[in-house]
């Protein structure tokens, strides 16, 4: 009997603190309970994925500046052909395999700034080729939100409802894809996949006791934010800086703590 073939998807390796520990507990899983598995990736940073992980990784868009804005006309064509070739080596790479997990992450909402033929039209080609090619694509654990853009809400929606499979990290989640028109009757939810990892041992004290994590990020609103974004982000800054001032002041030593890449400039 040849082994299962098993494919691992979304924006994985790409600086992502929360998205990298999905994907970890996932292949934690599937090496203790079936290690015969063959295990590939289709994600954001590939090279980050094998260097970590020791999977073969495949980058997940054709063209380099996906996520970038195309402001010349060079970049808005390459962006158009990209969506093209996309869909052929989606296809190509879905149909290699027994099954394809997208572990965890909030694939299902819109929280963040997200343009519908990114990230959401990426996850409804997995979707549809998984039913084409007969392969069980998997939404392990995900988030979902309301989504106000009519766009993004039918390609979430539909790429939910091609999905062999469906489960949430919270109950919050499967309401907001109930709320989009999807039959969740049969969806579970379970803790988030990141509490699957096995905990640290308790480090010695890092500073004098009183010390304060403070969670700092890029915000700049959801993506109904749009028109608002810069204003969003410079009120954050402002508040968060007076916070941590008001923190100092009071005899607080802080430490500011990260989950993403793109978190770096506001520390």
């Amino acid at each position: 009997m040849s082994a299962v073939r098993v494919g691992v998807f979304g924006l994985l390796g790409s600086g992502n603190l929360g998205n990298d520990g999905s994907l970890e507990a996932v292949l934690g899983y599937l090496r203790a309970a079936h290690p015969e598995a063959v295990v590939d990736a289709l994600c954001g940073g590939p090279e980050a994925v094998t260097a970590r992980y020791g999977i073969p990784a495949t980058r997940l868009h054709w063209y380099r500046g996906e996520y970038r804005t195309a402001s010349r006309a060079g970049a808005v064509a390459g962006k158009g052909l990209g969506k093209l070739v996309d869909a052929v080596r989606t296809a190509a790479w879905v149909r290699r395999h027994d099954v394809v997990i997208v572990p965890g992450m909030g694939v299902l909402e819109a929280t963040l700034p997200l343009r519908p033929w990114g990230f959401p039209y990426a996850l409804l080609l997995l979707c549809a080729s998984g039913r084409l090619a007969r392969t069980r694509v998997a939404l392990v654990g995900v988030g979902a939100a309301p989504i106000r853009n009519r766009a993004t809400r039918t390609l979430v929606r539909w790429s939910a409802r091609l999905a062999a499979y469906r489960s949430y990290r919270d109950e919050q989640s499967r309401d907001a894809l109930r709320a989009m028109g999807v039959d969740t009757a049969r969806d579970e939810v379970y803790p988030d996949l990141a509490f699957a990892l096995p905990a640290p041992p308790s480090p010695a004290p890092a500073g004098p006791p009183g010390t304060v994590c403070v969670g700092v990020m890029a915000f700049h609103g959801g993506d109904d934010d749009r028109a608002r974004a810069e204003e969003i982000h410079r009120r954050y800054l402002d508040g968060t800086t007076r916070f941590v001032r008001a923190l100092v002041a009071d005899g607080r030593r802080v430490r500011l703590v990260t989950g993403d890449a793109c978190d770096a400039p506001v520390v």
